[in-house]
């Protein structure tokens, strides 16, 4: 009804929308009662402007307890409070009829709504303060049309931050596509710079690895073996059919316990494939080559 409706704890309680309610109305307002009890004949009364809540004092008996014997505090006037733990029961007020209650916030939480009991007159005057305030025809909601009229302000403020979120994540994507474009740009063109370099049909293959900043092939091919590159051993063919086998059996082995899955296949089973590959193809020829100069020798 109201836009901004005072829910402060002294405020004066008006309606602020009228729900059907299975046969009835249910009654918004803009703020709950607050009860605190005073002692009465046989209980405990509380009242807060229209609204009134009462307990009726009565020793348990037995299992035969209020509240099924749960206990709770009752607040007091005085500022204190009445340990209750089964011998105050909930009893209705005479005068008073039951009415259906809540506010917007708790509807917001949990849309049910809670009993009460009101001062029929009084509950008459709120009424016709909400039908004359009502800047038409006085609205009364279906029970599930005012679930979503009390939620659609809610839901346009997330429909607007999730907006504002689609808006920063589509700039940051543009941004890192304008970066993705840039950095695309300089490797086409690191790209074509290397293909016209290779791609010289009058250059021999020295020549394009100079062009590319690499030593010439022709010098790699030149270069004679150190006394760091040879084995210490390695006097005569027997010596390197030895190490030749010695290696082949090595990464065979190595390779054969990553296959066979003692050893997790890693960054280093390409390595020790290629390794054994290369050490087998060699010795076999080393093999064959020595296995001939025999049979000519004989």
């Amino acid at each position: 009804m109201t836009s901004n409706p005072d829910t402060s704890a002294d405020a004066e309680i008006r309606i602020e929308a009228i729900v059907n309610f299975n046969k009835g109305h249910a009654y918004v307002l803009n703020r709950m009662p607050k009860f605190k009890y005073s002692e009465v004949e046989g209980g405990l009364l509380a009242v807060d402007g229209p609204f009134s809540s009462a307990f009726r004092y009565e020793e348990p008996q037995g299992k035969f307890k209020a509240f099924a014997g749960r206990a709770f505090n009752i607040p007091i006037t005085d500022g204190g409070s009445i340990e209750a733990n089964g011998q105050y029961w909930d009893c209705g007020v005479d005068g008073q009829v039951s009415c259906t209650i809540s506010t917007v916030e708790s509807l917001k939480k949990c849309y049910v709504f809670n009993g009460g009991n009101c001062d029929p007159k009084v509950l008459s005057d709120l009424v016709a303060d909400y039908n004359a305030r009502a800047k038409q025809a006085p609205e009364i909601f279906p029970y599930e049309a005012y679930r979503d009229h009390i939620n659609a302000p809610d839901l346009r403020v997330k429909n607007w931050r999730m907006e504002c979120k689609f808006k920063r994540a589509k700039k940051h994507i543009l941004e890192n596509l304008r970066g993705i474009k840039q950095e695309r740009d300089a490797l086409s063109a690191e790209n074509e710079r290397l293909r016209a370099a290779l791609g010289k049909s009058d250059a021999s293959l020295s020549e394009r690895m100079e062009s590319l900043g690499m030593v010439p092939l022709d010098q790699l091919l030149s270069e004679p073996p150190t006394k760091y590159s040879i084995h210490a051993g390695m006097d005569s063919l027997g010596a390197f059919r030895e190490w030749v086998e010695k290696r082949r059996d090595s990464f065979l082995i190595h390779r054969m316990r990553y296959e066979t899955g003692e050893f997790e296949k890693d960054d280093l089973f390409e390595w020790v494939f290629a390794h054994s590959a290369a050490f087998g193809d060699v010795c076999d020829q080393l093999r064959a080559a020595l296995s001939q100069e025999n049979d000519n020798d004989t």
